[in-house]
């Protein structure tokens, strides 16, 4: 009984391990935004719309995004910068992507401005209309830049709206995180740029990463059907043992 029981033991063991193992290595999720994998139009955007003069054109689009933003008065805050939608241009409206199973975004890029904005644009029911850009949520994280290349990690929970929006809209100001519904990715220029002088920004890669939630559901049941296992065969060799 004792040799079976160690064998018991060692199978439990050897089960604990591979799926320990297959959750280490599979846990995490990762989508790619940025080199595109499929050839969408990246488009430029900026207040034009809104009254002011800033322009933004795309320099070259390959393995690496570089665009140059030029920021001009006229307007209470002057923007520009480019979108990278995330399906196929006569979607990007209907078919937005689920991005509330990520938690962080690394991004690799250079900009000889001191920030830029990084904006995940969403549908907010309040708001959203189709076919307007500019109605759609932008929630903003903003991150330090380097005139040399770097990745920056930064967590989604910093996300944040821009109070300007809520004014606009004429909506009450929260803080909730809308990610599930996310039409386009922008990046521009953020506080700091100086007005009239161009600046160009290089993007080399832009990745979400999450939590894969089918693959913790997976381990977490085979870890208790394998438990099981072991709880009822150790149960069957001791009954047998006592009669």
């Amino acid at each position: 009984m004792k040799k079976n029981i160690i064998r018991l033991a060692l199978v439990y063991l050897i089960s604990l391990i591979a799926v320990g193992t297959f959750w280490f290595f599979f846990h995490r999720t990762e989508l790619q935004i940025f080199p595109l994998e499929e050839k969408t139009q990246t488009s430029v955007y900026s207040d034009i719309k809104e009254g002011g003069s800033s322009t933004a054109r795309i320099l070259r689009q390959d393995s690496i995004l570089n665009f140059e933003v030029e920021l001009h008065s006229g307007t209470e805050h002057p923007f520009a910068g480019v979108l990278l939608p995330l399906s196929k241009q006569k979607e990007t409206f209907t078919k937005a992507k689920n991005f509330s199973g990520f938690d962080s975004v690394a991004i690799l890029f250079r900009s000889p401005t001191p920030k830029i904005s990084l904006i995940l644009f969403a549908r907010d029911p309040k708001a959203a209309q189709i076919g307007d850009i500019f109605s759609l949520r932008p929630q903003t994280l903003s991150i330090e830049a380097s005139p040399a290349y770097k990745e920056t990690r930064i967590a989604l929970s910093e996300l944040e709206t821009p109070l300007l929006w809520f004014d606009k809209h004429k909506i009450q100001e929260d803080r909730d995180l809308y990610l599930d519904e996310i039409s386009f990715i922008g990046i521009e220029s953020a506080k700091g740029t100086l007005l009239g002088i161009p600046a160009e920004i290089e993007i080399k890669g832009i990745r979400f990463f999450g939590k894969n939630r089918a693959v913790d559901f997976g381990s977490l049941l085979a870890l208790l059907i394998f438990t099981g296992a072991f709880v009822l065969g150790l149960r069957r060799f001791y009954d047998q043992n006592a009669h």
